[in-house]
C-alpha cells in the first residue's frame, strides 16, 4: 500500500499513481521512512503596489502550473523550472520591483530630463539571467490575422467536399523601441533577502513620439526594469511617463469656409472654423452653412466629434470608429431649396489622451461630423477634419 504523508489517503501498491490527487504530494511505502520537505504547489505571488508615477498597476501574478504525474520524478531536469523546484522541494517567491520617478503627479515636457529611482528586492533566493532597467516607447496595437482551416461540409445532394473556412482573430501587439538600457545584475543567484536599489536619468528628445491612450492603439514612453529568470516567468515592473508636446497654434488663423467633400445632390455643407489644430480641453467654435438644393425634412441636425482608430499591422486593417461627443444644434425643421441655414456652434474637446497621431503601426483621425436625421430616408452627412494635439498645460 502507499499512503499520502498529508492527508494520510491510502492507494493500491500496484497503482501506477505517484503523487497525491488532492494536494500533489509525493506518496510514500507504507512501513517506509517519511520524504523530507514535501513541497506544496501554492506558489506564492508577487504583487506590486500601484506605481505613483501614472497610476498604472503592472500586477504580476506568478503561479505554479497545475500538478501533472510523471513516470519517474527522478528523471525531471531543467534548472528553475516549476517542476526541477518541485522534485527538489523547492518554493521561491519572484523579485519584486518598486518603481519612483522625480515627477509622480506630474507632466514631462522636451528636453527635460527623467529622473527615476528603482530598487528589486528577492524575498527568497532565486537564480536571474540577469536584471536589467531602461527607456523605451512602446506601441501596443490589436491587428486582425486571417485564420484558414479546412472542413468537411456536405451538399444538399449528400456528398461531402472539403472547404477553406477563414476567420478573423484579434490579437494584441506590441512594438518596442529601447532608447536606454543598462544591466544591473548579471547571470547569478541572489541570496535571500537582496536588495538593490539604483537611479537612471533620460533627457526627452525636442520632437518626441505622441503618447496615445486609446482602445485599439496604446503608446507611450516607459521605464521598465525586468528580472529574467531561467526557466520560468520573469518579474517586471514598469512605469508610464507622461510626456506632452507644447505647440505653437497661433499662425494658425485661417478665417474661411472649410469645404466638404461629401457633398450631396440635395444640399451643400460647408464648415467655418477659426482654425484647424486644436489642442485637448479646447472648445471649437464655429459655423456650419447648409444649403439646400432640393426640399428636406429632417428630424434633428447633429454635430459630432468622431474619432477614428486604425492599426496598420496584421493581414488587413483594423478599423474603429468612436462619437465622443454630440451637440444637437435644431431639432426637427424642413429646409427649402435656395435658402441657407447657417447654425453656430461649440463643440468642447475631451481632456484625454488621445491626440492625432500618424507611425508606421498606427493612425488616428479626428473630424467634426455634421449629421441631418432624415425621417424614412438615408441621412446626410459631411466631415470636417480636424487634429488634434496635446495642451501645453494637463
Amino acid at each position: 500500500m502507499k499512503t499520502c504523508p498529508t492527508c494520510h489517503q491510502t492507494y493500491d501498491a500496484a497503482s501506477p499513481q505517484r503523487f497525491c490527487g488532492n494536494d500533489g504530494t509525493a506518496l510514500v511505502s507504507i512501513n517506509a521512512p517519511p520524504l523530507s520537505g514535501n513541497p506544496s504547489f501554492a506558489e506564492s505571488a508577487a504583487n506590486f503596489a500601484p506605481n505613483a508615477a501614472s497610476g498604472v498597476n503592472p500586477a504580476q501574478q506568478f503561479s505554479a502550473p497545475p500538478p501533472t504525474p510523471v513516470a519517474d520524478p527522478s528523471q525531471a531536469s531543467g534548472k528553475g523550472s516549476w517542476l526541477g523546484n518541485l522534485v527538489s522541494g523547492v518554493t521561491a517567491t519572484p523579485p519584486q520591483v518598486s518603481i519612483q520617478t522625480d515627477r509622480p503627479n506630474g507632466i514631462y515636457f522636451p528636453g527635460e530630463t527623467v529622473r527615476v529611482q528603482a530598487s528589486v528586492y528577492a524575498p527568497d533566493a532565486v537564480s536571474v539571467n540577469q536584471i536589467y532597467a531602461g527607456f523605451l516607447y512602446e506601441e501596443e496595437c490589436e491587428e486582425i490575422e486571417i485564420v484558414e482551416r479546412r472542413v468537411r461540409v456536405r451538399d444538399s445532394n449528400g456528398y461531402y467536399r472539403t472547404t477553406l473556412e477563414r476567420r478573423d482573430v484579434k490579437h494584441w501587439r506590441k512594438y518596442a523601441e529601447w532608447l536606454g538600457q543598462e544591466t544591473i545584475v548579471h547571470e547569478s543567484k541572489l541570496p535571500a533577502g537582496f536588495q538593490r536599489t539604483f537611479q537612471m536619468q533620460w533627457q526627452i528628445p525636442d520632437a518626441p513620439e505622441m503618447t496615445y491612450r486609446g482602445t485599439i492603439v496604446r503608446a507611450g514612453y516607459k521605464f521598465r526594469v525586468a528580472v529574467d529568470r531561467p526557466q520560468a516567468k520573469d518579474a517586471n515592473g514598469e512605469t508610464v511617463l507622461p510626456i506632452t508636446m507644447i505647440y505653437d497654434l497661433t499662425e494658425d488663423a485661417r478665417r474661411e469656409y472649410q469645404k466638404c467633400s461629401e457633398a450631396t445632390s440635395k444640399a451643400q455643407i460647408s464648415f467655418w472654423l477659426p482654425k484647424l489644430n486644436y489642442v485637448q480641453g479646447e472648445t471649437v467654435a464655429g459655423r456650419v452653412l447648409i444649403e439646400p438644393r432640393g426640399s428636406i425634412k429632417v428630424r434633428s441636425v447633429n454635430l459630432v466629434f468622431k474619432r477614428d482608430e486604425y492599426t496598420l499591422g496584421g493581414h488587413r486593417r483594423n478599423h474603429h470608429t468612436f462619437d465622443d461627443q454630440t451637440i444637437q444644434l435644431a431639432g426637427a425643421m424642413s429646409f427649402q431649396a435656395g435658402i441657407p441655414a447657417t447654425f453656430d456652434f461649440q463643440m468642447p474637446l475631451p481632456a484625454r489622451w488621445q491626440p492625432t497621431i500618424n507611425t508606421a503601426h498606427s493612425q488616428t483621425f479626428a473630424s467634426l461630423d455634421l449629421r441631418l436625421d432624415v425621417p424614412w430616408g438615408k441621412d446626410f452627412a459631411a466631415a470636417q477634419p480636424i487634429y488634434i494635439y496635446y495642451p501645453s498645460q494637463v
